[in-house]
């Protein structure tokens, strides 16, 4: 609508969008990002899939909002998944969009292998095979799917000197 919002994740409740307007971002103009399985949502604070040593610097979740097909979606913060919650042009949220990844912290959309479809980028500490991974969702015209994806490890090894 030409105005800029503003999508922010929060310690103690839902994320939420605030709206932007004539007037700017009004702190009283806001949507709750509400999609029925709360107790799954990772707060803004949530560094519990951080393990003890690398808590030092650490930070939560990301609040993230990736165009699909010209379409804006946030990112909610998932314990057990990611999550993708579309908004229309009229400020409405839609149904998200699942995927199979547990305590992811971020996302990033792009063509990585150039094929004209946008891939999915899902950081965080999934387990794959007994290895911490994060996950590529290589897209494709059916759309996104498990049995087109990729682990990526995402757990370096801590050297002591």
């Amino acid at each position: 609508d030409g105005y800029a919002d503003l999508y922010a994740l929060f310690k103690d409740g839902p994320p939420r969008i605030y709206w932007g307007g004539p007037d700017g971002i009004d702190p009283d103009r806001y949507t709750e990002v509400r999609i029925g399985i709360e107790s799954d949502v990772l707060n803004a604070d949530d560094t519990g899939v951080v393990s003890k040593e690398e808590r030092v610097g650490a930070v939560g979740p990301l609040a993230r909002i990736i165009q699909l097909d010209g379409v804006p979606h946030l990112f909610v913060p998932s314990a057990k998944r990611g999550l993708l919650v579309p908004v229309d042009r009229s400020r409405n949220l839609g149904k998200p969009l699942v995927f199979d990844c547990a305590g992811m912290l971020s996302v990033a959309a792009g063509d990585i292998n150039g094929n004209g479809h946008t891939d999915l980028v899902f950081a965080g500490r999934d387990q794959n095979e007994g290895s911490e991974c994060s996950w590529i969702y290589w897209g494709c015209p059916d759309g996104f799917d498990t049995s087109r994806r990729t682990a990526v490890p995402s757990y370096l090894s801590l050297i002591h000197i």
